[in-house]
């Protein structure tokens, strides 16, 4: 191995590292139990209310799961992140639309949201790898690629597409 790529070896850690010990920090300063649902999304316009329903149940779910893995990600505790991520797909299962029929739930979610929900499955597959694996910089990795989805996902749902605004609450 050269000395560039043993320092890039060595940069990654350092960086995974980091990255793990500045989401640690605001675990501990900020605790799970405090980050609850008293700051939901906006509930969008263009999304009929049963959609919304729908969601909503799936997101808190999401919401508990997640809140374990950031402090499984931190502590590297593989086991809970492995699990937790294979949590974290399976639940990504709703059905695209087949026939567009309007009685049809699932037509009435943004495109988009399929996309998402694959990606996240991938994802969230991917980070389950890593912690199985055991390798701590795979694991910060998929664990922040898998965040941004739901970032994606976050802003599909909460920001008017036609003006790219958040509503108002």
């Amino acid at each position: 191995m050269t000395l560039m790529a043993l320092n890039r070896k060595h940069a990654v850690i350092l960086t995974s590292v980091a990255v793990a010990v500045a989401i640690g920090s605001i675990v501990w300063i900020y605790p799970s139990h405090r980050l609850g649902t008293e700051h939901p999304l906006p509930q969008p316009k263009n999304m009929p209310a049963i959609a919304q329903q729908v969601l909503h149940q799936r997101m808190l779910r999401h919401s508990d799961d997640m809140k374990g893995l950031v402090e499984a990600v931190v502590l590297l505790d593989f086991d809970r992140a492995r699990s937790l991520g294979q949590a974290i797909g399976a639940d990504a299962n709703l059905a695209r639309p087949i026939s567009g029929d309007a009685t049809e739930l699932n037509t009435l979610l943004p495109a988009g949201f399929f996309t998402l929900q694959d990606e996240l499955r991938s994802r969230a597959t991917q980070l389950a790898r890593a912690a199985e694996q055991g390798d701590h910089a795979a694991l910060a990795d998929s664990f922040g690629r898998l965040t941004q989805t739901c970032l994606a996902c976050h802003m599909l749902y909460a920001f008017d597409p036609a003006t790219g605004q958040r509503p108002a609450r």
